[in-house]
């Protein structure tokens, strides 16, 4: 890497400049490469100098103790800190503390929802956010009624609590971002679950790219408060570097963005796509670099790549218009983000202020593409704390209107998860694909 930052590579008589963005990592081995103390150590918290409490588990209850800097990393002026030597890292053009992120993927999904799930399962019977078999059942069932409303950017719809040792990272980010907040209502007490939106609007404000912008350091606040109350429910001893990393999120993305722009997700889907090219256990490289050559070919000779925006899927039955005889009628169409259809979970959008159903999509002889569609007459908030939810795009919708309008393809601004709550829906948007 010191090599290509010096003098790059040469493409085909071209210099390609390289340049070091971040180092994802999870906790353990962020501290590796770095060759700092790891996050069961007192000096362990790679983004502040706090000391850490030991309580049957090493905790970090601070919140607002000073930030370690690139500078005072380079000096090693923190010696407890950097108790294992000098990192490798050390001597490329890298900051070691501001361009080594922490992934939200391992710290928020497989960290902190998931260690509030086992808490409100299996916790102690003392901390009284035990939820009982009864609501545990119930709750299953709802994310199993959810799984049918999933749109199709989710490569997973969500599972039964009873399969969580199962779970995947994405099927976490999945309850924390969209279908626990619709869930777990009514089934939380009604601390347990604010403070449960604590977190839930923290993160959607750190991982929207529409709300990021606006609203990070209102996401740091409130992300900060869930830390806090987090100690007062769950006791302090829960304090632990998961738990805590929460109050550093903010930084990260200022300086790189919403939270999947640096995530490992797209890493970890991208090994199973590696792991389906090899078909022997020898020589997996030779096989890895072969497929993908050989898929690049086929690319690059293939005259019939779908093109976005192409509809699919042409059928005649409806409903149109009256004066929308002369069109041809389809089924879906590929957005640049998202998946638009005729079916349930991939037909709930916004258009224009409105939540819609899409109904049908329709191509006109100039090639323009509308949609017909019914929308919510009645719109409000989900939720009311810590912000109402409207102001972050989340609506509760009912009172679908039995007439039809036509609209264009391009007024369309985002795609919802729509999940039913008693009579009425919640919308919320997607945020991310898992392409």
């Amino acid at each position: 890497m010191k090599l290509l930052e010096r003098d790059g590579f040469d493409y085909l008589g071209t210099t390609i400049e390289v340049v070091l963005s971040c180092v994802i990592c999870d906790t353990p081995a962020r501290a590796f490469v770095k060759a700092v103390k790891g996050h069961s150590g007192y000096y362990g918290c790679d983004k502040c100098t706090q000391s850490g409490i030991y309580i049957n588990k090493m905790t970090f209850p601070e919140i607002n103790a000073a930030l370690r800097t690139d500078i005072k990393f380079d000096e090693m002026r923190d010696e407890e800190h950097h108790a294992h030597g000098r990192s490798p890292f050390s001597r490329l053009s890298i900051g070691m503390v501001s361009q080594f992120p922490i992934d939200y993927m391992h710290l928020v999904c497989l960290g902190v929802m998931k260690k509030l799930l086992m808490l409100w399962m299996k916790g102690p019977v003392s901390l009284g956010c035990r939820i009982g078999s009864t609501a545990v059942n119930m709750l299953s069932e709802r994310l199993i009624e959810y799984s049918s409303y999933i749109p199709r950017e989710f490569c997973r719809k969500g599972r039964s609590l009873h399969e969580i040792d199962r779970w995947k990272a994405t099927e976490y980010r999945l309850f924390c971002l969209y279908t626990g907040p619709v869930a777990l209502s009514e089934i939380l007490s009604p601390h347990v679950y604010a403070n449960f939106l604590l977190l839930f609007v923290g993160i959607t404000c750190l991982a929207s790219p529409q709300l990021v912008n606006n609203f990070c350091s209102y996401a740091n606040e409130i992300l900060c408060i869930f830390v806090q109350n987090f100690a007062q429910i769950y006791g302090n001893d829960m304090l632990v570097y998961n738990v805590h990393g929460l109050v550093h999120l903010s930084e990260d993305v200022k300086k790189f963005g919403p939270l999947d722009n640096y995530s490992a997700f797209v890493f970890e889907s991208y090994l199973g796509k590696l792991k389906r090219l090899l078909r022997t256990p020898n020589r997996p490289l030779q096989q890895v670099i072969r497929r993908i050559y050989e898929r690049q070919f086929i690319k690059r000779n293939n005259d019939s790549i779908i093109k976005t925006r192409e509809p699919k899927y042409e059928h005649t039955h409806g409903p149109l218009l009256r004066d929308l005889d002369s069109v041809k009628q389809y089924k879906e169409i590929q957005m640049d983000d998202f998946l638009i259809s005729c079916s349930r979970g991939n037909n709930c959008v916004k258009l224009d202020n409105d939540v819609v159903i899409i109904k049908n999509i329709l191509l006109h002889s100039n090639q323009d593409i509308s949609i017909i569609y019914e929308k919510f007459m009645d719109k409000s908030d989900f939720f009311t704390y810590p912000i109402s939810s409207s102001i972050i795009g989340i609506h509760k919708v009912s009172r679908l209107t039995r007439h039809l309008f036509v609209g264009k393809l391009t007024l369309i601004k985002c795609k919802y998860v729509l999940l039913p709550k008693h009579d009425s829906f919640i919308a919320i948007p997607v945020m991310h694909s898992e392409k």
